[in-house]
Parts: structure tokens; C-alpha cells; sequence
């Protein structure tokens, strides 16, 4: 995995990509992500956490929220807090969803016409773009072949 840039470099490069068409489809954000960060393979749960932290994102596991995570900006930097108590693949999971909702309102700082989502959209908007952005694009193609 590359350390891609920041995470306005990011917002920026899917912005321009055939003219931002992607940043409106979470699963083909996702793989814009993947590509960009050079995801080869689903990363570790260090690797993400590195990966967060290249964008130049503050990210914590924390006790105080039972499961899942969020997402603030205080004092102008984004941070990540995900539950310290759910297992490494959720976390990663959880990790990916809230980094969707971070680059999602980075892009309409960036773009005031790229519109706002809100709940519930947002929230499923970020599971597509984690779940793209963790899993390899071939992967249930080659489970459907191998497993019919």
C-alpha cells in the first residue's frame, strides 16, 4: 500500500476523475480509493490505521462507544474514534465506513454542488464504500466460479 497524500488530494483527484463521476457512486469511490492508495489486498488493521493517518486524519480506538465509530472535526482536523471492543474486522470495516463520511463532506467543501447526504442515505452510502474500498474487486466473482 502507497501513503496516497492528503485527504483534500484525494477529494481533488475523484473531483477531476471523469469529470467526478465517481464521486457520487460509493462502490466506484471506493475502488478509486483503492486504486489510489495502491490496495492490493485487504489491508491489515495497521495498515488502515496508517493509511488514515497518511490523509492526515486523527484516528483513536476508544472505549467510550460500545461498537461502531464517528467522525468530528474539532478544531479544524478531522478525527476517527471506532470501538476498541469490536473485533479487528469490524473495526476495519467501521474504520473504511467513517472514512466515507469524511472524504463525503470533504468533497462538498471542495465542490458546494456536490450535495450533502443525510441519514439514512449516508450511512448506506458508507457501507458500499467500505465494503468496496476493503474487498478486492474480483473476490465474489472468483468465490461464485470456485464455489458455483
Amino acid at each position: 500500500m502507497i501513503a496516497p497524500g492528503s485527504l483534500g488530494d484525494f477529494c481533488r483527484y475523484a473531483l477531476d476523475y471523469e469529470e467526478g463521476r465517481y464521486a457520487d457512486d460509493p462502490v466506484r469511490l471506493g475502488a478509486l480509493f483503492r486504486e489510489y492508495a495502491g490496495i492490493q489486498h485487504t489491508p491489515s488493521m495497521g495498515r488502515t490505521i496508517n493509511l488514515v493517518r497518511s490523509l492526515g486524519i486523527k484516528i483513536e480506538a476508544v472505549d467510550y462507544l460500545k461498537t461502531g465509530g464517528t467522525n468530528m472535526m474539532p478544531k479544524g482536523n478531522w478525527h476517527i474514534h471506532y470501538s476498541a471492543k469490536d473485533r479487528p474486522a469490524t473495526q476495519k470495516f467501521t474504520i473504511f465506513h467513517e472514512l466515507f463520511e469524511v472524504i463525503h463532506k470533504n468533497l462538498n467543501f471542495l465542490n458546494p454542488n456536490y450535495g450533502l447526504l443525510r441519514e439514512p442515505h449516508i450511512s448506506r452510502y458508507a457501507d458500499r464504500f467500505a465494503a468496496a474500498a476493503l474487498i478486492p474487486p474480483g473476490f465474489f466473482l472468483n468465490k461464485v466460479g470456485r464455489t458455483g
